[in-house]
C-alpha cells in the first residue's frame, strides 16, 4: 500500500554493550538507511571504528523522498566513547537528512580525521542535545579538521537546550580541533543554544 512508505522500522537497544566493531563503510556498529527509529537506553558503544563516517552510528535517508528520514534517540546513561572514524563523526554521523537526540548520555574520547570529533551533521541533519548528570555531555573529543565536539555543515542544525528535562546543564566542553574546538557550523547551518555550557576554543565559523 502507498501508506507503507510512512511506516518506521524500529530498533531498540537496551542494557547492551558493543565494542570492537570495525567497518570499511560508514557506521562502525550501525549503518541505518531509511525510516529507522533507533533508541539507545543504558547502552554502551565504545572502541568501534569506521573507515568512512560514524565510528559507531551512521544514518542517512532513503533515496525515495516519500520515505521518512531516520531518527535516533540516545539516553538512559548511555555511553559513546573511544570510537574513531577515518573520515567524519568519531561517534555519530548523519548525512542527507535525519535527526539525533541525546540526553543523560556521555559522548567522550571519540576521534575523527575530518569533521566532528564526536558528532557530524551534514545536508539537512538535525542534532538535539539536552541536559545530563555528572560526567555526561560531549567532551574530550577530537577532530583532525573542524568541530572537535560537533560539526554541522550544509543546512544542518545544532540545538542545545538544558531546560527541556529537569536535569543538569547541557555540556560541550574540552573538545579540540584545528578549527572550532567545541562546535563548527558552516554552509547555512545553525546553532541554537539555551542555558548550555560550550567552551574550550569553541570557535563558530559560519
Amino acid at each position: 500500500a502507498a501508506s507503507d512508505v510512512y511506516k518506521r522500522q524500529v530498533l531498540n537497544m537496551v542494557n547492551l554493550e558493543i565494542s570492537g566493531g570495525n567497518s570499511n563503510t560508514s557506521g562502525g556498529v550501525l549503518s541505518l538507511t531509511g525510516s529507522w527509529n533507533l533508541t539507545l537506553n543504558n547502552t554502551i558503544l565504545r572502541f568501534n571504528h569506521s573507515n568512512q563516517d560514524g565510528g559507531a552510528i551512521a544514518i542517512k535517508p532513503a533515496d525515495d523522498i516519500n520515505v521518512l528520514v531516520p531518527r535516533v534517540f540516545i539516553s538512559g546513561n548511555s555511553i559513546l566513547s573511544n570510537n574513531t572514524s577515518s573520515n567524519n563523526g568519531g561517534a555519530i554521523a548523519c548525512d542527507g537528512g535525519g535527526s539525533v537526540s541525546v540526553w543523560n548520555t556521555q559522548v567522550a574520547f571519540n576521534e575523527s580525521i575530518g569533521f566532528g570529533g564526536a558528532v557530524f551533521m551534514n545536508n539537512n541533519c538535525n542534532y538535539y542535545q539536552y541536559g545530563g548528570r555528572l560526567l555526561q555531555g560531549v567532551y574530550f573529543n577530537e577532530a583532525g579538521q573542524s568541530g572537535g565536539g560537533i560539526a554541522a555543515l550544509n543546512d544542518s542544525l545544532i540545538y542545545i537546550n538544558s531546560n527541556v528535562f529537569n536535569i543538569d546543564q547541557a555540556l560541550v566542553s574540552l573538545n579540540t580541533a584545528a578549527n572550532g574546538g567545541g562546535i563548527f557550523v558552516s554552509g547555512d547551518s545553525r546553532l541554537e543554544a539555551v542555558d548550555a555550557t560550550i567552551n574550550n576554543l569553541s570557535l563558530i565559523h559560519i
